[in-house]
């Protein structure tokens, strides 16, 4: 079983600047979740999914989040789930391989009707093929259900698309509700500013 680990760090002062409705949306997510990840293949263009659990805990002054997510199958890459504080920007480290690697992310998004019913969507900047990218992860809550999806959009490219990396859906053990399935992947990307319309969490 693959382990990665999560830390989503924040000095106590700027933790006490983030609204508290906010906060409460983040520290709802302790405990237990079990889904499944969806993802295309680049190999063989076809899609995938990969069960997997997700313990989420906090130090003891709930300055940091720290989120383990273990896939089932050990040869599954390692994508890092990002369940991310709200302070603009927020401090974000994981592990991966054993290798540590920390970033700033940023807030974009965040609709709240309760502490159990919100969307989160953070941004921040990396590499890949050597083109710098920025990377979108959008969280939606809804009672005991999760779903985190993972888009990508090249900067150097002025047409480029969001394109799609995963999707997660996974929901809290013991529930008793039914895991929510992921939906169909939407093979074709979108272009930058045409994001998918974030509708309140039912």
């Amino acid at each position: 079983m693959k382990r990665i680990i999560l830390l989503l760090c924040l000095p106590a002062i700027a933790w006490a600047k983030v609204p508290l409705q906010e906060r409460d949306s983040l520290l709802s997510l302790l405990g237990q979740w079990r889904g499944t990840m969806e993802y295309i293949d680049h190999g063989s263009g076809t899609m995938q999914q990969q069960p997997l659990q997700l313990t989420v805990s906090s130090t003891n002054d709930q300055t940091t989040l720290i989120v383990h997510r273990e896939f089932i199958d050990p040869a599954m890459p390692v994508d890092t789930l990002t369940i991310r504080t709200l302070a603009q920007p927020a401090q974000v480290a994981y592990v991966r391989n054993g290798r540590m690697k920390s970033f700033e992310s940023r807030t974009t998004v965040m609709q709240v009707l309760n502490p159990n019913s919100w969307i989160l969507v953070q941004e921040h900047s990396d590499v890949e093929s050597n083109r710098p990218i920025t990377i979108r992860h959008t969280l939606r809550r809804s009672g005991d259900r999760l779903t985190n999806t993972k888009e990508i959009d090249f900067k150097d490219d002025k047409r480029a698309l969001w394109q799609l990396r995963y999707r997660s859906a996974y929901q809290r053990i013991n529930a008793d509700s039914e895991l929510e399935k992921p939906a169909p992947f939407m093979l074709a990307p979108q272009r930058r500013g045409d994001a998918e319309t974030l509708l309140p969490v039912l």
